[in-house]
């Protein structure tokens, strides 16, 4: 089963939270049906409804230009990073793991956003690829036992924050 959301506007872009909220949505339907096909089968099954409608793996690998500026890839990859976390916050599943492509770890933004991850998973740990090339600054975060983040947290607000902050540093 493969699907594509192109979101809201038809771009797919993780920078638009409406198009978040889209595949949220999509998501939540299509669980939504299988949970409804599973219960007819099963009517033991005790898991929140909201926790049904969510995923256990959110796999991040956005890219972006930076051949010309490669020094400064950290800089230049903390807004798909931080647009990309947001989302995976709002889609997972308690439980849940959340892989991410990253460019860096000593800015101070990028170091908040990891503090923040810290608290929301069991735990965490970077991987450089074998198949990635040895010069690249590419490592790869996965975020093991997600616990949520309430329901009161609002991905957008949180988006917005990490970028407001950034803007000023």
């Amino acid at each position: 089963h493969y699907h594509v959301c192109r979101g809201v506007d038809q771009t797919g872009s993780i920078y638009n939270w409406d198009n978040v909220v889209e595949l949220q949505q999509q998501v939540s339907v299509q669980l939504s049906r299988e949970k409804d096909v599973s219960d007819n089968n099963n009517n033991n099954e005790s898991e929140s409804t909201q926790q049904h409608r969510r995923v256990h793996l959110v796999v991040a690998d956005g890219g972006f230009d930076a051949q010309r500026d490669s020094d400064n890839q950290e800089v230049l990859a903390h807004h798909i990073v931080v647009s990309q976390a947001a989302a995976a916050l709002t889609l997972l599943r308690k439980g849940g793991t959340f892989i991410v492509k990253m460019f860096g770890f000593h800015e101070e933004s990028t170091k908040r956003m990891l503090r923040h991850l810290y608290g929301c998973f069991d735990k965490m740990t970077f991987v450089k690829p074998t198949s990635s090339r040895p010069a690249s600054a590419e490592r790869y975060l996965v975020c093991c036992g997600y616990d949520g983040v309430g329901s009161r947290w609002d991905g957008l607000a949180w988006k917005q924050h990490q970028m407001d902050i950034t803007s000023t540093e």
